[in-house]
């Protein structure tokens, strides 16, 4: 009787063990698909801002570099002020500012990767698939 027992512990254990391991490579699989679709949804909204950012940029520094020309009666200075002030503004950022955007996109990036407030615990999505397989098993013995 005791051997029975103890043989019963050991195969539900085992059983256990198996539901345990799929539950949490099934939550990891759902875990890795929600940062992969928040970081393409991410990359996708920045890139679309970003282009037309860019078109806004572009038209205003064309509108700038003509209205300049026609200030100081030269199309092509206009054309060359407008550039070196970009210039400008590239070297500012490459010598003061790359360390700030480096940070700025680690903190994105990492929200996205290690969001773990909404997330549920694998412990907490073990017992709630382990809930749906007892369900499950009690409908097949009632049929």
């Amino acid at each position: 009787m005791a051997f029975d027992s103890l043989s019963d512990n050991i195969e539900k254990s085992g059983s256990k063990a198996q539901e345990y391991l799929k539950n949490s490579s099934e939550y990891y699989k759902l875990r890795s698909f929600k940062t992969i679709s928040k970081t393409v949804i991410s990359l996708v909204t920045f890139l679309t801002v970003g282009i037309f950012l860019l078109l806004v940029l572009f038209f205003f520094s064309v509108g700038a570099a003509l209205w300049l020309g026609d200030i100081i009666d030269s199309r092509y200075a206009g054309y060359f002020i407008v550039g070196g002030f970009y210039i400008l503004i590239i070297l500012i950022i490459l010598l003061f500012g790359k360390k700030s955007i480096e940070k700025l996109i680690l903190t994105k990036f990492s929200d996205i990767f290690f969001d773990n407030d909404s997330d549920p615990e694998p412990d907490v999505l073990t017992s709630i698939m382990a809930n749906k397989e007892e369900k499950k098993e009690e409908k097949n013995e009632e049929i």
